[in-house]
């Protein structure tokens, strides 16, 4: 008989057993994995941090499941497009404006893409942010 493994989620594997459990982005970033020797290993995923002073355009590269951007758009207006949803569903954006300026940081959907049933954004105060959440056709506000 194969001797059983418990995990605090409940979750019971058999030892000879390969398995992958992932963990949820909004729980963990990561996942579980076990080749069946019992040996476990847990793969962390990085969030992606970028600071930007200029008009930017994401990349599914930049972002892997999660992004967070800091825009100091003190020297101006900025524009922060997205990456097309298509594909990209259950990844995140975060984009905050840190300066304390007048100017406005736009967050701009791909092409017709919305936003919470817009193509745009406006964050006009400084420590403001949007958390974006991409349903593989639009983007969500959360």
């Amino acid at each position: 008989m194969a001797k059983a493994t418990k995990l605090n989620t409940g979750l019971r594997i058999d030892a000879g057993t390969p398995y992958s459990l992932t963990m949820p982005s909004a729980d963990a970033a990561g996942s579980l994995t076990s080749d069946g020797s019992g040996a476990l290993s847990f793969t962390s995923a990085v969030v992606t941090y970028l600071a930007k002073t200029a008009d930017y355009t994401v990349t599914t590269g930049d972002a892997g499941t999660d992004c967070q951007i800091t825009v100091d758009a003190s020297g101006a207006g900025r524009t922060i497009t997205l990456y097309a949803a298509s594909g990209n569903s259950g990844r995140q954006v975060k984009v905050k404006k840190i300066d304390s300026s007048a100017n406005t940081v736009t967050v701009d959907g791909n092409s017709s893409e919305t936003i919470d049933g817009t193509t745009t954004k406006v964050i006009s105060a400084q420590y403001t942010s949007l958390s974006l959440v991409c349903d593989g056709s639009n983007w969500h506000i959360f």
